[in-house]
């Protein structure tokens, strides 16, 4: 279990958006002159029933955004708050100074385990997945414990190995008689089921006149569950006039590789990597790779992260400073064709 580290690294392209990947989503949130009346975007800290509430896609958003570039101790202490009167992130927010809700915190996601274990279809690996498939830090901390949001008076359910379920607020409860008559269990699912999934039910779907569902189309570019990492470059100089950059990529290249973890039900939000370099049984550092999209938002990034085994959990632990490093970044975009019209010799020329 991975909670949030403020002094993280993070290259991401995060957007929010009604729709994606070309897909109609089948609740229809607002029409053209409703979008023109909405309020002008602003950070929203509101919660109903243990639920963030957002106006809107862009409140979001622009919530996400100060949670990126605020003050760590100013946003943790706002959080604590939050978490006095009841509330829980699907991951926590919590300054690694602060030991007692270390251990609540630790206690209470132990019996969550503790819980699904009993299920029928039980895997530890599931269980432990649970707790940390929305790799996104800042949008991780706003989704609740129970993987619920609400954007623009709709109510989104994201499950693990299901989908991103959506229903107007007011029709929450047949969702929820729905979820229950479905029993949905995490543990079902496959490599293979995630990739068909994509493949033939992607995007946005009708579920019932009241409920929606969203899974990420697999796209022209194909399914990417990860790789093995990329080859390193050998900066390694000789001579004693090295620079700072050098004898720092000489460290960097010398490091032991990486060991890669891949997630358990990768493929139905995009994809993510984990990598993990244990320093002891109590220490280590953790860097996340991920592309993931919920339908109503999306992000790509990097995170690196040092972490503390406290209370059988990981917890977030100072570092006077980390350096992230990439040797190859892969994009793929699509290019317009030009249409390019072979000129025609006007017909009205002749030669003698």
């Amino acid at each position: 279990m991975s909670y949030f580290n403020w002094k993280w690294i993070v290259l991401a392209l995060a957007f929010c958006v009604l729709s994606c990947d070309k897909d109609i989503m089948p609740i229809e949130i607002t029409s053209t002159d409703e979008l023109d009346k909405q309020p002008e975007a602003k950070v929203e800290k509101i919660i109903r029933n243990g639920r963030f509430v957002f106006t809107s896609t862009a409140s979001l958003n622009k919530t996400i955004e100060e949670l990126q570039n605020g003050a760590p101790e100013k946003i943790a202490s706002d959080f604590e708050k939050l978490y006095a009167v009841g509330f829980r992130s699907h991951k926590a927010i919590v300054n690694p100074n602060n030991e007692g809700l270390q251990a609540k915190f630790s206690k209470e996601l132990m019996q969550k385990r503790q819980l699904r274990k009993s299920s029928i279809n039980f895997s530890k690996e599931s269980v432990v997945n649970d707790d940390e498939f929305i790799i996104d830090p800042a949008f991780a901390s706003l989704v609740n414990e129970n993987n619920e949001i609400i954007v623009n008076d709709i109510l989104y359910k994201i499950i693990n190995d299901s989908g991103v379920f959506m229903v107007h607020v007011k029709d929450s409860l047949h969702l929820f008689q729905y979820l229950e008559n479905l029993k949905l269990e995490s543990s079902n699912k496959s490599y293979f089921n995630a990739y068909n999934i994509r493949l033939v039910g992607g995007g946005y779907s009708r579920i019932s006149e009241r409920i929606s569902k969203y899974v990420r189309a697999l796209g022209k570019f194909g399914y990417y569950g990860g790789g093995r990492g990329f080859p390193g470059i050998n900066w390694t100089t000789t001579g004693s006039a090295l620079s700072e950059e050098i004898k720092l990529q000489n460290v960097i290249t010398n490091l032991k590789k990486c060991g890669i973890k891949e997630p358990t039900f990768p493929g139905l939000f995009g994809n993510s990597l984990v990598c993990i370099d244990n320093f002891d049984s109590k220490h280590r550092i953790k860097t996340e790779f991920w592309d993931q999209s919920w339908g109503f938002y999306k992000s790509a990034g990097v995170l690196t992260k040092t972490q503390r085994r406290r209370f059988g959990i990981w917890w977030k632990s100072n570092a006077d400073e980390i350096h992230l490093g990439i040797n190859k970044i892969l994009l793929k975009y699509d290019v317009p064709a030009p249409e390019i019209f072979r000129q025609k010799q006007p017909s009205n020329i002749h030669s003698d």
